[in-house]
């Protein structure tokens, strides 16, 4: 038996967390256990508590507490023990984790740059999450960017939907995209695509808080930047697409009344403002959605003949190297750094140039 320490969740409330220690049992023939090292903490991975019932984020690393989960991470990890014969000790991989000091993995379908985990309890769950890199062999990795691989391959990949989604559809007949909760990593990442796509002589506009505002101004991958406040100011004559990252329902409501019949589709992301109701009143649902990436992943995928996964990962390394030129790392490494960070992330703290990584390493 390994005795392991976990960053537990309330599953009904991402407010209460606590520290508990847990067993896990010898590994067995074919098995791997993998000690987390360090792993970015976004208001995505927030957003994974709060969806966790709906798309199941909670299955991915149970726990034996009812009530309580392990929200997933992106990061890195170590091999420490191995019964597979095409594993060492010491190699290391990139991919969805536990906020916990070491886990255990099935690998099947090793190839040389990656594998899935094929544990029976992660049988039904999304192959893109199921999916470690090996970085030994992966040609996009940088160990001077790992960091910054945390934060924002995993987000840049959901960008890189979006973008191909909203080249697919036309932009959904909009001269006009407007990417709400505009500091979040995936509409930063997505801004930046779109930057350097052909959009048609199409504008980008970022809808943010106001102490946000002069820091995506300074980043430079928006053509024009709004507060929240001054929302009012977007074009009523521009047809719109509206691309949410928040889930604030009243938001999203005043920007349907302010554009009108011009509001030709809004696509729900994710919920950075995990805490407001989902619609207000005049909010549109005839031309709402949400999105969720694994599955028009795997749509895109098949009609790409899988070209789309290794796009993604050339837009997702861009994305990675564009933001280390400009972004500070805010680093928790104990047990007090890391409690302070879940929360600073969770009630919006961070500032747009700002991005939290956690380790685990020495707990």
């Amino acid at each position: 038996m390994t005795q392991v320490t976990q960053l537990q969740v309330r599953r009904d409330d991402v407010n209460e967390t606590r520290w508990a220690e847990a067993s896990l049992p010898d590994i067995a023939e074919g098995e791997v256990r993998l000690r987390v090292d360090e792993f970015a903490f976004t208001s995505n991975n927030i957003t994974y508590g709060v969806m966790g019932e709906q798309f199941g984020y909670w299955r991915f690393f149970p726990v034996a507490k009812d009530g309580w989960g392990i929200i997933p991470v992106w990061g890195f990890a170590d091999v420490v023990v191995s019964r597979h014969p095409e594993f060492e000790v010491g190699e290391r991989v990139y991919g969805y984790l536990p906020m916990a000091t070491d886990f255990v993995v099935m690998p099947g379908g090793v190839q040389d740059n990656q594998f899935r985990d094929a544990s029976e309890h992660r049988s039904e769950l999304p192959a893109v999450y199921n999916t470690l890199v090996r970085v030994k062999a992966d040609p996009f990795y940088d160990s001077t960017l790992e960091a910054y691989r945390s934060l924002w391959f995993p987000l840049a990949g959901t960008s890189f939907g979006l973008a191909d989604w909203l080249s697919e559809t036309g932009y959904q007949d909009a001269e006009t995209v407007c990417l709400v909760s505009a500091s979040s990593k995936t509409a930063l990442a997505l801004a930046f695509l779109l930057k350097q796509s052909e959009t048609g002589g199409r504008r980008t506009v970022g809808l943010t808080s106001a102490r946000n505002k002069v820091a995506l101004e300074e980043i430079g991958y928006y053509d024009q930047v709004l507060s929240y406040e001054e929302a009012g100011k977007l074009d009523t004559g521009s047809p719109t697409v509206i691309v949410d990252f928040s889930g604030n329902g009243t938001t999203l409501a005043e920007l349907h009344r302010h554009l009108g019949d011009n509001m030709k589709h809004t696509v729900i992301v994710g919920a950075s403002h995990w805490d407001e109701d989902r619609k207000g009143e005049g909010y549109i649902d005839a031309r709402s959605q949400l999105f969720f990436m694994p599955t028009y992943a795997a749509e895109r995928i098949k009609a790409t003949e899988g070209a789309f996964i290794s796009n993604m990962y050339a837009a997702s390394e861009q994305v990675a190297k564009a933001a280390s030129k400009w972004m500070t790392l805010d680093q928790a490494n104990t047990r007090d750094e890391i409690d302070r960070l879940y929360k600073d992330v969770k009630d919006g703290k961070l500032t747009a140039d700002q991005g939290g990584i956690m380790s685990f390493a020495k707990l």
